[in-house]
């Protein structure tokens, strides 16, 4: 069989907070306290920012595109 290994690394965790505790925590500590999310966002991540890159390119498509209307 092979070596199978999971996707949980516990260098990630928050050991200062029992898991009993508050699990979220406990399990996303180093990452919250490594990453804020902005004040005007509710969220953040990589979703986010693929939603940001393809707004702009769309923007990018409409702005190239305007001279071109009705043409």
């Amino acid at each position: 069989m092979s070596n199978l290994k999971s996707g949980i690394d516990p260098s990630l965790f928050d050991t200062k907070v029992r898991p009993q505790d508050d699990l979220y925590v406990y399990s996303n500590g180093a990452w919250l306290s490594t990453h804020q999310i902005p004040a005007d966002r509710s969220n953040s991540g990589i979703t986010y920012e693929l939603f940001l890159q393809a707004e702009a390119q769309v923007k990018a498509i409409i702005e190239e595109d305007q001279g071109k209307i009705g043409r």
